[in-house]
This record gives structure tokens, sequence and C-alpha cells, in this order.
């Protein structure tokens, strides 16, 4: 091999290595800015992951258009992402559409490094933005982030929680309830759906209940016995605040009530079976 060619090799490795570093940190930034659109200082985990994987599928310009209603950015740093957003869609887009060509003259590839090498240092200054607001955020929450930060921003668990995400319909079936005496928040309602998923409760409704069960931590719930299946069942009812709703079961006449614990504990509340005389 001749010596040019060992240079244009070593080159594009080069070029390839920063484009792949700035797609890499371009996903950070998506993902940071899904995260601080989620306003949940006591959510459940699994409804965190839903809430991830339902923002996740909204282009980075819906994203950003919920921000501009709030005081998180200044205007400044709005322009900032306008200016990231437009840069992004040019290198995930169109970038070798016009560079392919250059690549064949060694003046042209040193362009295109420095050139890919400005657009790294720019994505990476908006990523410590990003991540230190997260990180104030979480300190606003009561969470420690060196605790935290890394299980929340996960790209495992976000990847993992796009792939399982179940949408609830206004128009859900119930094939079963009964109480599940868990070991982390303790007693719970566990709701079956027709297609045999498994939810439980979070701050305004319904979420997947993601862990196994222990059968012998199971227990029926007497009233409900031949009550099933419940059809018309709304998964997320109109609620007066955070753990504060009714789920209307619409035979009988029954409901769960939610209602915030009594304590401080994160992810706690309490519940109770109802059923309307009238």
């Amino acid at each position: 091999m001749k010596e040019t060619n060992r240079n244009e090799i070593s080159f594009l490795r080069d070029i390839y290595a920063e484009f792949g570093v700035i797609v890499h940190i371009a996903q950070n930034i998506e993902k940071y800015m899904i995260l601080l659109g989620i306003d949940a200082p006591k959510t459940t985990p699994s409804r965190l992951n839903e809430m991830i994987a339902e923002k996740s599928l909204l282009t980075f310009g819906q994203l950003k258009k919920e921000f501009e209603s709030t005081n998180l950015f200044s205007d400044t740093e709005l322009k900032y992402i306008d200016n990231f957003n437009s840069i992004r869609n040019e290198v995930v887009h169109h970038f070798w559409w016009r560079k392919t060509p250059m690549l064949k003259n060694e003046d042209s590839r040193i362009q295109i490094l420095v050139e890919l090498n400005e657009i790294r240092i720019f994505f990476e200054k908006l990523e410590t933005v990003l991540f230190e607001k997260q990180k104030n955020i979480l300190i606003g929450w009561g969470m420690n982030p060196d605790e935290l930060t890394g299980e929340l921003i996960d790209e495992n668990d976000i990847l993992s929680s796009t792939k399982k995400l179940r949408k609830l319909s206004k128009a859900e079936t119930i094939i079963d309830i009964f109480k599940y005496n868990s070991s982390i928040i303790g007693s719970i309602p566990i709701i079956i759906l027709e297609d045999n998923t498994y939810w439980s409760i979070c701050e305004e409704g319904l979420t997947i209940y993601e862990d196994s069960i222990d059968a012998s931590k199971k227990e029926e719930i007497e009233v409900f016995k031949d009550l099933f299946p419940i059809k018309d069942f709304n998964p997320r009812p109109r609620k007066e605040g955070m753990w504060h709703y009714d789920l209307l079961l619409k035979k009988k006449k029954f409901r769960i009530s939610i209602r915030p614990a009594s304590n401080d504990k994160l992810y706690s509340f309490e519940w109770d079976i109802n059923q309307n005389q009238s």
C-alpha cells in the first residue's frame, strides 16, 4: 500500500470517528430534552419510563415547542437550541450528500474534519448546559444527582421502555383486579387488562407493572368477585392533583379511590374501594 493511501485511510477514519461522536452527542442532547420535559418529582419508575418512551416519539421541534411556554430556558438558550436543531438536521440527513465528493481531495478532507470539529465543540457546549439543568432539577426534587442521574439517563432503559410502550386507550377492558403486597411500597392494586398486561398505580392513573408477581403475596378482592370483565374503563381519569383521582369501574358503581399518602415517602399513596349508593 502506498504511503499516500495509508494517510488517506487514516484521515477518513478520523473523519468518520468525529462524525460518530457528533451523532452520539446529538442523541444525548435529545435525551436530555426529553427528561427535562418531564415534571415528575414523585412519579413511579415505571411511569417515568413510559413518559420517556412517549416523548421519544416526538420530533425535536415538538420537544422544543413544549419548552417555549416555560421558564426553563432563556431566549438566548432557545436560539442556541434552534441552531443545534438546524445543524443536527443537516448532519443527520444531508451532510454526506455534499461532502462525499470532497473526500477524494486532501485539502477538502482537512476542511471536513475542521468543520466536524467545530460542530462537535458546539454540541458539547449545549450538552453541558442541558446536563446541568437536569442536575439542578433533580436537586430541586430532593434527589441525589450522583445516585440518580446515571439511572435516569441510561440509554438501555430508554430504548427498552420505548420498545415495551403499550399505549392505553380511553376504553380498556379489565379482566381481573387483586390486592398485591409489594415489598417496596406496601399494599397496591394490580389490574389485568384483556391483553393480559399487568398494571399498577401512578400519580395519574395506571402504569405498567414490570416486576414479577409472587403468588403468595396476592389477595383476592372479595367485592370484585364475579365482576369481570369490566368494559369501557378509563385508565387515565380526570384528577384533582398528583395521586388524587378515582378509577371508575362502572359495574355496580364501584370505584378505586387514589389519594396522596399521609407520609412523605416517595411513590407512596393510599387507596380504598368505594361504591356509590345512588
